[in-house]
């Protein structure tokens, strides 16, 4: 099978798995969720053991822990921002990792930053203005609606934590199999996810709600098949090829989220998302 149909398929179970998830947090707290997701996501990856070398060095375990941490945030952050907006504006602006991700790259690791990739932020920029424009909207409006924006400061946090994160996974998938640090990953994600609750509420298994496993049972199956799909697609090109595709995502999340759940404007947010997806392409293999 071609890569990009790996990729297209990461694209369609990535959106479908973010409308499961939204349907879930519009009555549940964000911890409840996270906590219930990661622990199933785990449990629903453990088969693999059975394909993966289950030797593990101290820098393996070391560096994939640190990973998690920074991934814990990460995930924390976009389901609050997820349970806090419409599904149709968190989508799309998802997309403002690979900007951050550039940033980070710039800073850490001095990677040059391109004509290309500016011209992409510039693009990123009005996609967000139009994604937050309304009829007779004067000029300034959607600016200010922006910076009221509370899911976008939530947005903003889980992508710097993301982009430190992706860095990570890097240089650990340098030297380790990615079915093993998928699996490894998740089982830490979970772990931080149980200290926190025992943190907060002392006892985390009421944390983990009956009525919630289902339709997260859904989503973890899902998002464990678009990774699984992702690595198949990186494994046979490049990751610049792969991870635009898979971004088109947030179509599917928009258009079947925002007609789910009765949003408003959807078609200009369709358009929205569309030039928004086309700023993270330009930006990610413009590097």
């Amino acid at each position: 099978m071609e890569w990009y149909v790996f990729a297209l398929i990461c694209a369609l179970l990535s959106g479908l798995s973010t409308v499961v998830k939204k349907k879930v947090l519009i009555d549940e707290h964000t911890i409840d969720f996270s906590v219930t997701f990661t622990v199933l996501m785990f449990i629903i990856s453990l088969p693999l053991l059975f394909l993966i070398d289950i030797h593990f060095t101290t820098r393996f375990l070391l560096l994939t822990y640190i990973a998690s941490l920074f991934g814990t945030v990460a995930f924390f952050f976009i389901s609050k921002a997820m349970r806090h907006a419409p599904i149709s504006i968190v989508s799309p602006l998802t997309n403002i990792n690979p900007i951050l991700l550039m940033v980070a790259s710039f800073f850490i690791l001095g990677e040059r930053i391109t004509f290309v990739q500016v011209f992409g932020i510039v693009i990123f920029v009005f996609g967000m203005y139009m994604l937050e424009s309304r009829k007779h909207d004067k000029f300034l409006a959607p600016i200010k609606r922006i910076k009221k924006e509370r899911a976008l400061t939530f947005i903003l946090i889980s992508g710097i934590f993301y982009a430190v994160s992706s860095m990570l996974d890097k240089v650990i998938l340098t030297f380790t199999q990615p079915l093993k640090y998928l699996i490894v990953v998740q089982f830490f994600v979970a772990l931080n996810f149980i200290i926190l609750t025992i943190y907060k509420y002392k006892n985390p298994i009421h944390m983990i709600k009956k009525d919630i496993s289902g339709p997260l049972l859904l989503a973890s199956i899902l998002t464990l098949a678009q990774r699984l799909a992702q690595f198949q697609a990186v494994s046979l090109t490049y990751v610049s090829l792969v991870i635009p595709i898979k971004r088109t995502g947030a179509l599917v999340s928009t258009l079947i989220g925002g007609e789910l759940f009765h949003e408003k404007d959807l078609a200009r947010k369709l358009v929205a998302t569309i030039i928004i997806i086309f700023a993270a392409y330009l930006i990610i293999a413009g590097g």
